[in-house]
């Protein structure tokens, strides 16, 4: 019913039905490490300036991500999951020092009051493939601030090892 109501859907309308995910399948790590990794390998190789290295990640739900990858870069200095769902964030996956989390008031395209030019990476793992074209439209504008982007879609139904030959 979510995917029919979609475009009408209010943005409350859609935390209501995340809300309901958090807690009918509050398992919801979704990201593949390799690759993760290897984006911030070469990252790591930029040598971006210490204290400059912020990330923002949409989506990022209990911060299982920011767990995974944060102590094997020291460098980065700060690390904002901002979420639709505050059910998502009752027990945050990541201890670190660096990572905090921030609720949005509406989509991250809307609001004014995060500044994304403050953040240097910008991370997206199994969040556009929720988002309709205008969406991702907006997104993708709002994130020309932001000078890296690690942004994943899963293909449904392609296992974890994803084959793109031939894919364009």
């Amino acid at each position: 019913r979510w995917r029919a109501d979609y475009l009408t859907s209010s943005y409350e309308d859609h935390r209501a039905f995340y809300d309901d995910v958090a807690i009918r399948y509050p398992k919801q790590q979704h990201f593949t490490f390799d690759t993760v990794r290897a984006f911030f390998d070469y990252l790591t190789t930029l040598k971006i300036p210490k204290g400059r290295a912020r990330v923002i990640e949409l989506g990022g739900w209990k911060g299982e991500l920011a767990a995974e990858t944060l102590p094997w870069y020291p460098w980065v200095c700060r690390w904002l999951n901002v979420e639709i769902t505050t059910a998502a964030l009752t027990e945050s996956a990541c201890r670190h020092g660096a990572y905090s989390v921030k609720v949005l008031s509406d989509y991250l395209w809307n609001v004014a009051y995060i500044d994304l030019s403050k953040h240097s990476i910008f991370v997206g793992s199994h969040v556009i493939e929720h988002m309709k074209a205008a969406e991702l439209r907006k997104l993708l504008h709002r994130l020309s601030a932001v000078k890296y982007c690690y942004i994943e879609a899963p293909l449904l139904g392609c296992g974890t090892h994803i084959d793109w030959t031939g894919y364009l």
